[in-house]
């Protein structure tokens, strides 16, 4: 909400709802197939709720991962990559392309180097070796980059002032999971 707040009404945007993801065909068996709905689906229902009201001229909530979408893993092109997700809204003439993370609770290896290397692959502007300035944790990692004419922009993890409702939820999902009766 503070990162739409800040848009243009006349703008389009895209919010991409990212997750990690996996190669969900080549493991049936991950635990997240059957608990990831509960909180993920619940969560992208919030989002369009959350976007509903804002005029803007054009406006979406998709749901993306940041791995595991790609020819290797993904050979039939069964889950969008997070990539694509941002390659669409530039090539569909959107203003901006928000990246939401909603499953790591801080940022790490993963979100700050390995997921942004395949996130902004092709990106004018995303050059691999270069330093970035992180120094206070307490506050969301933003990127941005402008792309044709839209603005891309990760929106970082949900730390600081966010982190409380991540622990509350976080706390109410392992309750819910914990409270169900042995069958």
């Amino acid at each position: 909400k503070d990162r739409l707040d800040t848009i243009p009404e006349s703008s389009d945007v895209t919010v991409a709802v990212t997750v990690h993801g996996m190669p969900w065909d080549n493991f049936p068996w991950e635990a997240w197939l059957e608990l990831a709905p509960g909180y993920r689906d619940t969560l992208m229902e919030e989002v369009k709720k959350m976007v509903e009201p804002y005029k803007f001229n054009r406006k979406q909530v998709i749901l993306c991962q940041d791995e595991f979408a790609d020819p290797i893993w993904d050979p039939d092109d069964k889950y969008l990559s997070t990539n694509e997700a941002y390659w669409n809204a530039i090539h569909d003439g959107y203003d901006y392309a928000i990246g939401l993370p909603i499953e790591f609770f801080a940022e790490n290896t993963d979100s700050l180097f390995y997921h942004a290397l395949k996130n902004y692959e092709g990106f004018n502007d995303y050059h691999l070796y270069d330093p970035f300035d992180y120094p206070d944790w307490s506050v969301p990692f933003t990127m941005e980059f402008q792309q044709e004419k839209t603005r891309v922009i990760y929106n970082g993890v949900p730390v600081g002032k966010y982190q409380p409702y991540v622990v509350d939820a976080f706390y109410r999902a392992i309750d819910a999971v914990l409270s169900r009766e042995k069958s």
